[in-house]
């Protein structure tokens, strides 16, 4: 069975939407997360190294998770009106990459995300689904969030977005989400950064 690339409801320019728009898509998300995850676990189950895999939002399963999702993220070159367009809308002159994650990476993205927010809700139940509003030029404004991180919230969304461009420009490895999911986890029953979290299978 071919991958199902996501179809979002509304363009994820998520400044430029109206707060009506922004909840359909918040209503889509958290009304998608069950059969997109079912299709990830299709996708990754593709490769036999996989197969015997119990996808069951533990902490462990993250590791073959995070190495799968490294190996499928895939980059495109952009077209010379994508570029023009982003060095049109820049305040500060910058060098552009001219490689872009391709749909399908994004999707995928979206998907890993939404298996990542099944492991946090399962490890810690005062963790909530929320939509972030506050200012327009927030990162995370109008977005599927989970809180209460101490002061900060956890938009999977954005976090495995950044993960494939790290992947991409050589940054990233296997191990990054396993390590995201640890620092964040550290945060929440530490307050901080510098006690270390084991989670035991």
């Amino acid at each position: 069975m071919e991958y199902k690339i996501n179809s979002l409801p509304i363009d994820p320019v998520f400044s430029e939407r109206s707060r009506k728009e922004l909840k359909i898509y918040y209503d889509w998300y958290i009304g998608s997360i069950t059969e997109r995850i079912e299709i990830l676990i299709t996708e990754i189950r593709k490769k036999e190294k996989y197969k015997s895999i119990s996808f069951d939002y533990e902490p462990e399963t993250l590791l073959p998770l995070g190495e799968w999702f490294a190996s499928a993220v895939e980059i495109r070159q952009r077209t010379e009106a994508e570029l023009q367009e982003i060095v049109s809308s820049l305040k500060f002159p910058v060098e552009v990459p001219k490689e872009e994650l391709t749909n399908k990476t994004f999707s995928l993205a979206l998907d890993v995300g939404m298996y990542l927010s099944q492991v946090f809700l399962k490890q810690f139940d005062d963790l909530n689904w929320t939509q972030t509003w506050g200012r327009k030029d927030s990162v995370d404004y109008g977005q599927p969030v989970l809180s209460p991180f101490q002061k900060r919230v956890f938009n999977p969304t954005r976090m495995m977005v950044v993960q494939a461009y790290g992947v991409s420009r050589g940054s990233g490895n296997s191990n990054s989400l396993s390590e995201l999911f640890n620092i964040w986890a550290q945060m929440k029953l530490t307050g901080g950064f510098d006690k270390p979290v084991h989670f035991a299978p």
